[in-house]
Order: structure tokens, then sequence, then C-alpha cells
């Protein structure tokens, strides 16, 4: 405005020029830019929406609902569609192909999804300024400044933003966390079950094979295929090959060729007449029974029978068990 002529007046503390004009700024009477700047109060919108959002590159920016909704919905669709597969394979003989495998598929995403997964919930931290444009209105409204209706419209819009961020939260945490440990654990217990049944097939593989308690060649096998056979019974003979030795039943009148740790010369017909060297270490009377009669009373007596066991002083390549080996008594 123009003064008196002559007087220059102020507007703002703003005086005007040579011709009488003041410019005025929009931060000279505090009213907000048409592009720039910043607000430090409340703005009334009246109940009229805020349009032409861009969408949001930084977490304290505020977005559209569209834009939230599109995120959510593309976080569930890429969480559906990843699966986990847990796989076990019990190294077992089956009549199968190959191996036999148990396959257990749990949903959920890898680790190497989160980056995709974890700016859906960020862009929702647009609730922070919700919940600062409720705190201004509900301090105008308590002032009597504020209406009813518009105090009434910042709470929806606070709690609207606040349902959506719980949203994108739940999203956001079952993304994280997979598969429901329900499934994990039963997903585990089938492992465990495949794991099992391997343990005891190994258990009833380990029971068919015997071990000797020395080493030999076995020479008769007493149960036949599919018979049982009573805790402690014999199934076999094992003949120790390396411990070979003969057995002589001699008279006592011809036992002087014959002595503990005496050596002696013997045959063997099986292998050619061959002849070897055999030490004694072993005599035993065979008992009455084998004892030889007297025919005559005068100046005779019974005789008795006695074992004679020597073994070979080398061994003998061929020897087996149950070919006769002769020798002479001198």
């Amino acid at each position: 405005p123009q003064g008196e002529p002559g007087v220059y007046a102020q507007v703002n503390g703003i005086s005007p020029d040579e011709t009488g004009n003041v410019t005025l700024t929009a931060a000279d009477v505090g009213a907000l830019a048409a592009s720039g700047g910043s607000m430090t109060g409340a703005i009334n919108m009246n109940g009229q929406p805020i349009s032409g959002l861009n969408d949001p590159t930084e977490d304290t920016q505020a977005a559209r609902k569209g834009y939230v909704d599109a995120a959510k919905e593309e976080a569930k669709s890429y969480a559906d569609s990843k699966r986990e597969t847990w796989t076990t394979t019990i190294a077992t003989t089956w009549s199968g192909s190959g191996p036999y495998t148990q396959s257990v598929t749990v949903p959920g995403i890898l680790d190497s999804d989160m980056p995709h997964i974890t700016p859906v919930y960020s862009t929702t931290n647009a609730t922070a300024i919700a919940q600062k444009s409720y705190d201004r209105v509900k301090r105008l409204y308590e002032q009597g400044v504020m209406t009813a209706q518009k105090f009434d419209e910042v709470t929806a819009q606070r709690d609207a933003a606040l349902a959506t961020e719980r949203a994108a939260k739940a999203q956001y945490d079952m993304a994280v966390n997979g598969a429901e440990q329900e499934d994990k654990a039963a997903a585990r217990a089938v492992v465990a079950r495949a794991k099992g049944a391997v343990d005891e097939v190994t258990s009833y593989i380990n029971e068919t094979w015997l071990i000797a308690s020395a080493d030999g060649e076995v020479t008769d096998v007493f149960p036949s295929v599919g018979e049982l056979v009573g805790t402690g019974a014999p199934i076999m003979n094992i003949a120790i090959m390396s411990d070979m030795w003969v057995s002589f039943n001699v008279r006592e009148d011809r036992l002087a060729g014959f002595g503990m740790n005496k050596t002696f010369k013997a045959t063997i017909p099986a292998l050619g007449n061959k002849e070897v060297t055999l030490k004694v270490f072993y005599m035993k009377d065979l008992g009455t029974y084998a004892a030889w009669k007297a025919t005559k009373t005068t100046g005779q007596f019974d005789m008795k029978t006695f074992e004679v066991k020597a073994a070979p002083e080398s061994p003998v390549e061929g020897l087996r068990p149950g070919m006769s080996v002769i020798c002479s008594a001198n």
C-alpha cells in the first residue's frame, strides 16, 4: 500500500520502493511457498486428501495408500512363491532303482530373498508422520482452535496408518520367520523317523555277521538255512590250520620210543609217503577200557594203552585234519 504523498509507510517491516510498491514474500506473511520451504506447524486440509505424492525413496517420506497396498501384495506373493525343501537320503539296500529319499516341503523364503522383503515394511514408516499430525491437531483441539470434526478425521487417518503398518509388519515377520515352527518340527520328525529306520536295518545287517574267536577254516555248519538256533547252541566247527597235531594209541610195552619232548619220524600216505619229524607234547593212559588183558596168568600182566600226541616241528604243506600218519615203534 502507498501512504500519504511524500510519506513512506512499511508493511511487516518492509519499506516501499521509489514507486511506492511493497514486495512481500511468502515467508514475510507466514505463508508456505508454492515450491520448496518447510512447514513447522499444522495444516488444516478441511477434510481434503493430499494427492500427487511420488513414490517414497526414504524411510521418513510419506507414501500413498495404493503404494503401500501394492508393496504388501508383492511381498505376500513373493513369500508364497518360495519354498524350502528338506531332503534326507536313507542309505539302505532296497529294491528300487536308486537310493530311497524322503522329501518334506516347508513353505517359506530363503535368507537371500530378504533384501526384497525388507523395503516393503520400511516404507510404512510414514506412520510417524501421521502420528505427528495427530499430535498437532490434538493440541489445537484441546486449545479450542480446531474443530471436533477435524480432530476425528486426523484420528481416523492415524488409526488407518497404524493398521497399515501392523499389516505390513505381519507380512514382514512372516517372511523373516519362514515356515511355521510346527511345520519345521514335523519335517525334523520325519527325518528322525527315517534315520531310525536306517539304524534298525543296520542293526539287523550287523547281526547277520558272526566273528570267530580264532582264525581258521570252517569244517562243519550244523543248522540249515532258515533253521532257528537257540542261544548258546554251536553252529559250526572251525579248524585252526596253524595248530596241527597227530594222535597215536600206543601199548605201554612199546612206549620206549616215545617220551615227553622226544622226536620221531613218521610218514603221511596222503602226501606221497612224505616223511615228517614229530615232537611229543602229550601222553596219557586211556583207562581200563583200553587195557590189554593177559591170556596167561603166569608171569604176565594187563597192559594199558596210552594216547600220545605229537606235533610237526615245522609246518607241513597239504596236511589236513583226518589224514593218516604212520610211524614204526622200534
